[in-house]
């Protein structure tokens, strides 16, 4: 039997502590809501070391859930949250574990952009870099602030297949191991990914070197084949809509992003607009652009695994300034001549 207040004990050592139900828990959906939890646990292959850490993980899960719920019952939204793979974190642990540990202050300690002229009239009304095969598919970073090396990596690939109509899945953990500037899963700054790849005459393969979620020592034996080089990297206007929709008519572009934002770690569906923090905290590869409903939006690919978005990829506002969550703030991309 649900009792209509439920209090857990939990005795660490000799003393006790007292867990309150969040107010969810304590009406008739708490059987509904652990089932459920059951279910979401069982598809992400969610273990926990004790009871007590089972139960806090449920509360947490609870509260992701009503979050969820009150968004998603608001008229005229234009996206849907979910459930993913984060819904038992709490947002702060969510911050620690999956974004960036160091930021870049914006407007500072850029590299100048390339003065163009950045007349979009030409350019198509709508781009996916996945629809030209340019794109590989969605990779997951683990527990490690590794979006960085992801991101770089994103666009060498995509920028390797431009130069060759070749699509190679290349290593993010050689630009772990190798790259002593960034500082692996505490974070890095793609544009220093690119000059290590630059320097180090281009980048193996992840099947030769692949992903462990950790730094380890670099091994010359795994990097030896060098797949894919680049020349250097350029550097988008910021703040500029416009100057980022030109760089991305011309190859996928990495973007720093608010990635630890409540709606972006709970985003489902549809077009992510409205209100979102832009410290950048987060490495993505933005990789098209449309119109949905009257609302512009940018295409990006994350490194969160498929569970998250629309299958690891997300619709999110197009707009001038500094951008949906930042956006426009810091982008840049490899060039291959």
């Amino acid at each position: 039997m649900i009792a209509s207040t439920l209090i857990l004990l939990v005795v660490v050592g000799a003393t006790p502590f007292a867990i309150a139900r969040p107010a969810a828990l304590e009406d008739g959906r708490a059987l509904e809501i652990k089932n459920m939890f059951e279910d979401w646990a069982a598809k992400h292959g969610k273990s926990y070391s004790s009871d007590w850490e089972k139960a806090r993980r449920l509360m947490i899960f609870s509260d992701t859930l009503a979050y969820i719920e009150k968004h998603n019952a608001q008229p005229n939204t234009t996206f849907t949250l979910g459930l993913n793979k984060f819904s038992d974190l709490t947002n702060a642990e969510f911050r620690a574990m999956h974004v960036g540990k160091f930021k870049r202050p914006r407007y500072q300690d850029r590299l100048p952009a390339e003065d163009e002229d950045v007349d979009v009239s030409s350019l198509p009304t709508s781009l996916d870099w996945r629809q030209k095969g340019a794109v590989t598919p969605i990779k997951d970073q683990g527990d490690c602030g590794s979006c960085w090396a992801f991101s770089a990596i994103a666009s060498i690939e995509s920028a390797h297949f431009l130069a060759t109509k070749e699509l190679v899945s290349l290593s993010e953990q050689q630009l772990m191991d190798c790259d002593t500037v960034d500082a692996g899963c505490d974070g890095g700054l793609m544009e220093t990914a690119f000059k290590f790849v630059v320097k180090n005459g281009g980048v193996t393969t992840e099947a030769a070197y692949p992903y462990t979620g950790s730094v380890g020592s670099c091994n010359a034996n795994k990097a030896k084949n060098k797949v894919a080089e680049i020349t250097g990297f350029k550097v988008v206007t910021e703040d500029s809509a416009d100057a980022l929709m030109k760089a991305v008519s011309k190859t996928p572009v990495t973007v720093s992003i608010c990635g630890s934002d409540e709606n972006f770690q709970n985003y489902k569906s549809g077009i992510l607009s409205g209100k979102c923090d832009d410290s950048l905290d987060h490495g993505v590869l933005l990789i098209g652009y449309g119109t949905e409903g009257g609302m512009p939006y940018w295409i990006i690919k994350n490194s969160w695994g498929t569970s998250w978005g629309e299958d690891g990829f997300m619709k999110i506002e197009r707009k001038d300034g500094d951008g949906m969550c930042g956006m426009n703030g810091d982008s840049s991309y490899p060039t291959t001549s």
